[in-house]
């Protein structure tokens, strides 16, 4: 029997922040790629709409977000090695 071939999902990125006394943690959080999607859509990169960011921006949001002051940590689970 042959197993069909799977995509299995296994990378990610975690973003842990707070709230500040000039921020709260939703405002950087949630505002913040917002005006970065908005900015792509200025720019001509993406067509308005809802939809997911494409992985070259997506990944230059994140780099954004490190910028900006926010701890980003990848995740490779498959990398991991479990107890």
């Amino acid at each position: 029997m042959v197993k069909q071939a799977k995509t299995i999902w296994h990378k990610s990125y975690f973003i842990d922040t707070a709230g500040a006394i000039n921020a709260s943690a939703m405002s950087r959080l949630v505002s913040l790629p917002v005006s970065f999607a908005v900015e792509s859509v200025l720019s001509g990169d993406i067509s308005a709409g809802v939809s997911g960011a494409p992985d070259a921006l997506a990944y230059d949001w994140i780099k954004k977000l490190e910028l900006a002051g926010e701890k980003v940590e990848y995740i490779d689970v498959l990398a991991q090695k479990t107890a």
